[in-house]
């Protein structure tokens, strides 16, 4: 099971952060960090406080993120439901309400946020050198990242999928994944024998599928499904 959670550098820095955001959205369900599983089914969630793990880097104090007048929040911009920037730079999708109500509750409105368009692999990095107060941004809570930043508790949960083309091979030739993505070591563990083609883009899979460059795509369901709506030959 895979469960979305906010990162951000240290939650100590920001505590009308931590007491906000649990009293205004509340708590469905609690993840349960490094869970060596997904399933499949949705499961969202909502979180209720932050977690108070250790962290490697400082984040941008509160008093600087007030006086400044706006949060600074790193997406994903090709991300839909979640998040996405349009061609005339508007942004829209869930986590994007997330960082406008978390503007709109510690800063007053729902304006007051700034979004960065991050890739996944800029995620930690971005979010380690202070360019960013926190990210939201799909990233799935596990031992490695815990060590880098801290989590959120989840806000959404998600699972693997694996699709192919029309041309149906066995799991254990080539498995197209996001470089860096915990879907790694599902795949890995799942199907020992396949070889596993790092990608920088699921846009990337797509055409390295069509050109029989690899033949499984995995992935989270919730990033694959635009995908495979838009090409219904691809199961």
């Amino acid at each position: 099971m895979t469960t979305f959670a906010i990162g951000f550098a240290t939650f100590l820095t920001m505590p009308r952060l931590l007491i906000l955001f649990g009293l205004v959205l509340g708590s469905i369900t609690l993840c349960e960090p490094n869970q060596p599983h997904k399933s499949n089914p949705f499961a969202p969630s909502f979180a209720r406080s932050f977690s108070s793990s250790s962290s490697a880097a400082m984040a941008t104090p509160w008093s600087v993120i007030r006086a400044r007048g706006r949060l600074v929040v790193g997406v994903n911009p090709k991300s839909p439901p979640f998040s996405r920037q349009d061609a005339n730079g508007q942004w829209s999708g869930f986590e994007i309400d997330l960082g406008r109500q978390l503007a709109a509750d510690l800063l007053g409105s729902p304006d007051k946020v700034e979004f960065v368009p991050l890739t996944p692999r800029q995620r930690i990095n971005t979010l380690q050198s202070g360019a960013v107060d926190l990210v939201i941004s799909q990233m799935t809570i596990t031992t490695n990242r815990a060590r880098l930043v801290d989590f959120s508790l989840g806000y959404y949960t998600d699972g693997t999928v694996l699709v192919h083309g029309s041309r149906i091979t066995p799991v254990r030739q080539r498995i197209g994944i996001l470089k860096g993505s915990d879907n790694i070591a599902i795949a890995q563990q799942q199907f020992p024998e396949a070889a596993i083609i790092g990608l920088d883009t699921y846009a990337q899979g797509w055409s390295a599928l069509q050109a029989n460059q690899i033949d499984y795509l995995a992935g989270d369901y919730s990033g694959l499904l635009p995908w495979l709506q838009q090409n219904p030959s691809v199961s």
